[in-house]
């Protein structure tokens, strides 16, 4: 089988497994490991996405055009930019919780309807640091396979906002309906979101 065909299904499989364990059936069926849910799920995300990132590497890179100092500059720009909308998301989200880590406490509560910080200027600030890194990535190593994992995501990274939002409107209500009226998706309408 051709490696950039395995590659495809290997990051799509990856995906699929993401979105269904994030899934309240998912929760369900595996409610017998509550309260490690949220950790199980980082887990087996992280071994996955390790694996592919080993995969990715591995693949001859065949050059979709001249890697240059200024494809490499803008190219480590923009992942750079990524880091930082990470890292900004992270003041907002409490990474305890995140990780899975806070659902072991016996006090724990989940976490209330937060839009301050970096989330007054886009709503899905996780989503939008990993674009600009993979979009990054991939002008600085402009391969076929670095290519396919930058399609791949993008695609799926549309349809897990719109799966994170139909969740958060029922969680949330009016509130979150409200929010998104007046927060864009993914592109901030500025670029100053690091107070």
């Amino acid at each position: 089988m051709n490696q950039y065909i395995l590659l495809a299904i290997y990051w799509i499989g990856y995906f699929a497994i993401h979105s269904l364990l994030a899934t309240a059936f998912a929760k369900r069926q595996l409610s017998f490991i509550e309260p490690y849910y949220r950790l199980f799920y980082n887990v087996v995300s992280l071994v996955g996405l390790l694996f592919l990132l080993f995969y990715t590497a591995i693949i001859t890179p065949e050059w979709l055009f001249a890697r240059n100092g200024i494809s490499k500059f803008f190219g480590l720009m923009l992942a750079t930019y990524g880091i930082l909308v990470l890292k900004a998301s992270f003041r907002v989200y409490s990474l305890k919780d995140f990780m899975g880590t806070a659902q072991l406490k016996e006090d724990y509560k989940e976490e209330s309807f937060v839009k301050g910080g970096i989330l007054e200027y886009v709503r899905h600030p996780l989503y939008l640091g990993t674009l600009l890194i993979v979009v990054g990535f991939f002008i600085f190593s402009p391969s076929v396979g670095n290519l396919i994992v930058m399609l791949i995501t993008i695609a799926y990274l549309t349809i897990g906002i719109q799966l994170e939002e139909r969740k958060l409107i029922k969680f949330y209500g009016e509130s979150y309906k409200t929010y998104k009226e007046n927060v864009p998706m993914i592109f901030p309408n500025s670029f100053r979101i690091f107070h």
